[in-house]
């Protein structure tokens, strides 16, 4: 069971409506601002192509093969040539406009789960430490500032 999880490292920064991740299974996928892509990133900016990049499953890897010029690995300075194909390795780094999405290949169904539960986690903190922070005013707690409140759940 092979499995390419790509995911965005600075969720903060995406606009409203995309998720912060995708998996790709053997089959591959599109990514981009298309409504016909397996990972949709909204496009309000009109920064994304309707297809930025493909994955494809090749030789037991998974390879990048992109359909734009904005696409960089691994922090190069030159972006990978439309139509470039590259093997994705287990924590590259490609950068598309202002987003960084790492790559994590996974080849059993134990690292899944760990990493699934990880980012429930991370997702559900994320959540409630927004909330907090809207309805501050309305929460009948022993803490007097929003400073004490980070504090306590650990920002």
């Amino acid at each position: 069971m092979h499995k390419l999880l790509l995911m965005v490292t600075d969720a903060f920064m995406l606009e409203r409506g995309t998720l912060p991740y995708c998996y790709f299974d053997l089959a591959g996928g599109l990514v981009g601002s298309a409504s016909n892509v397996n990972w949709k990133i909204d496009n309000w900016k009109n920064e994304i192509s309707d297809i930025e990049f493909e994955i494809k499953y090749y030789n037991a890897d998974f390879c990048l093969i992109a359909h734009s010029k904005k696409l960089f690995i691994n922090g190069t300075t030159s972006a990978l040539p439309m139509g470039g194909i590259i093997k994705l390795n287990d924590n590259d780094l490609i950068s598309l406009c202002n987003y960084k999405i790492r790559a994590k290949i996974f080849t059993n169904e134990a690292e899944m789960v760990t990493l699934q539960d990880e980012l429930s986690y991370e997702e559900n903190k994320k959540m409630l430490n927004e909330f907090i922070k809207k309805n501050i005013e309305d929460i009948k707690m022993p803490y007097t500032s929003l400073q004490e409140i980070n504090e306590a759940i650990g920002e």
